[in-house]
């Protein structure tokens, strides 16, 4: 018996479907169905058109992809060809995710390799599997470039309780295409021909009608950067609207997260207000992978065209993340993050629990950071900008799964899964001095104008559950 044919006997052999609570379920396969899972099983390794090479938990790799077209009118379809390599006997309940995002629009394509045919489960080490699926552009997508993000996730997690469970790339300075800041391999890019073209209409993605602009005041008298946000510069400069999930909609009132902005001849000023029952990020370091515990974000993009934007991050702890981005994503960001180190930026965070300790009997309430950027640190900037200027702009944060909840994302802007979606960034406006008015103490203490404290807890950070295959 040739060794294609024991694996296929293999693979028939052991094909059983186990639902969560009902008796096994046998999968009888047809000729045609075996001599697909055959056919997909390769001898030898492929020469992929788009190279990939990421290593998700020393498991499986990705060699490379194959597009049957580098460009798809909107409404129609195209082929994309994965390319698999089992490095261990996978078991389990994996799934591939694939999110097809253009500025705005998401279309998700989980699925089974061999279209549901050979599950993950039954991977074997050493195979090669070569996997056909088909991607249909929804007619509300606009006319842009399309990117194709792809991983694997834990199906049974996700489906018994919501949990976000995804093999991570353990070999990000090999792969040759970027890995994004949600751990999703950036695969392919797909031209989107024949639909609305961004910044026209609801599909284009551009910054929503009710993301109001936050305008950053002109101070005479810089704040002292020590977190409390207890500077008279605080109390004259607007705040911002509270974050809101990633694709619209509010965010309960105990996940508030707001921030405001200011700015003089010297540097432009952030200060973060942040209500967290878990204060956690125990990664150090400069330009550690925050994302992937709590932390703020900022994003600027000074042109408003999303080239040549900077991305910070600052931890619970003060790290700093810091990169430079000439467009969406690209350099990958461990070479984005070699290009900038804001030298003469200073942070500084104020903690109100016990950062990275629990059951300690300490009540974890909040967190403020303040953030101050010297102009002559920013790439491309020559000082400060003219009273009126408008810079493309937006604010994140990510919270970090507990043991009594799920983790969480918001934003200022709705920007979708893809927080380098500068179509969508809202306007960071560099307005005249601001008259003074009274302080309503610590931002992170209360809820803000209109809002009312919210009774109970919230699902998954008070919002819908992320999407199978993650953000």
């Amino acid at each position: 018996m040739t060794a294609r044919a024991l694996v296929l006997a293999s693979v028939l052999a052991a094909l059983v479907l186990v639902p969560a609570c009902k008796k096994p379920r046998k999968t009888v396969l047809s000729k045609d169905q075996r001599e697909e899972i055959g056919t997909a099983l390769l001898t030898e390794a492929p020469t992929p058109q788009i190279p990939v090479n990421a290593v998700l938990d020393g498991k499986v790799r990705l060699i490379g992809v194959d597009l049957s077209s580098p460009s798809v009118k909107v409404g129609g379809s195209f082929d994309v060809t994965w390319y698999w390599e089992a490095l261990e006997d996978l078991g389990g309940s994996w799934k591939i995710f694939v999110h097809f995002e253009a500025p705005g629009k998401r279309g998700v394509f989980d699925h089974q390799a061999v279209g549901e045919l050979y599950p993950l489960a039954r991977w074997k080490k050493g195979e090669i599997i070569k996997d056909v699926q088909k991607i249909t552009v929804g007619s509300d997508f606009p006319t842009a470039t399309a990117k194709l993000f792809v991983g694997i996730f834990d199906e049974a997690a996700w489906s018994e309780r919501q949990a976000n469970v995804r093999m991570a790339v353990s070999n990000p300075g090999e792969v040759k295409v970027p890995v994004d800041g949600d751990g999703r391999i950036e695969a392919a890019s797909v031209a989107l021909t024949g639909g609305e073209s961004p910044g026209r209409g609801a599909a284009a993605g551009a910054a929503k009608p009710e993301t109001r602009p936050l305008t950053a005041a002109k101070t005479a008298a810089a704040p002292v950067i020590d977190g409390k946000l207890d500077d008279a510069v605080w109390r004259t400069a607007q705040t911002s609207a509270a974050f809101g999930q990633p694709g619209g909609g509010p965010v309960s009132p105990r996940r508030l997260t707001q921030v405001r902005a200011a700015w003089d001849d010297t540097a432009v000023y952030f200060g973060f207000a942040v209500r967290d029952d878990d204060l956690w990020n125990d990664q150090t370091g400069r330009d550690a992978t925050l994302w992937e515990q709590d932390v703020v974000e900022i994003y600027l993009d000074p042109g408003a065209d999303g080239k040549d934007y900077v991305e910070i991050q600052v931890s619970p702890t003060g790290e700093i993340f810091d990169a430079w981005f000439e467009t969406h994503r690209a350099p990958a960001w461990p070479e984005a993050a070699k290009k900038l180190t804001l030298a003469g930026m200073q942070v500084k965070v104020d903690a109100v629990g016990s950062v990275n300790t629990r059951d300690d009997g300490v009540t974890d309430e909040s967190w403020s950071v303040e953030v101050a950027i010297p102009w002559k640190d920013l790439p491309g900037i020559d000082g400060p900008p003219a009273a009126g200027t408008q810079w493309g702009a937006n604010f994140y944060r990510i919270d970090v799964k507990s043991p009594t909840r799920e983790g969480f994302m918001s934003s200022w802007a709705p920007a979708g899964g893809d927080f380098h979606n500068t179509n969508a960034f809202g306007r960071l406006v560099f307005g005249e001095a601001a008259a003074a008015r009274p302080s309503r103490g610590n931002p992170a203490a209360a809820p803000g104008p209109g809002e009312e404290e919210g009774e109970g807890d919230d699902p998954p950070s008070g919002a819908a559950p992320v999407p199978a295959g993650g953000l």
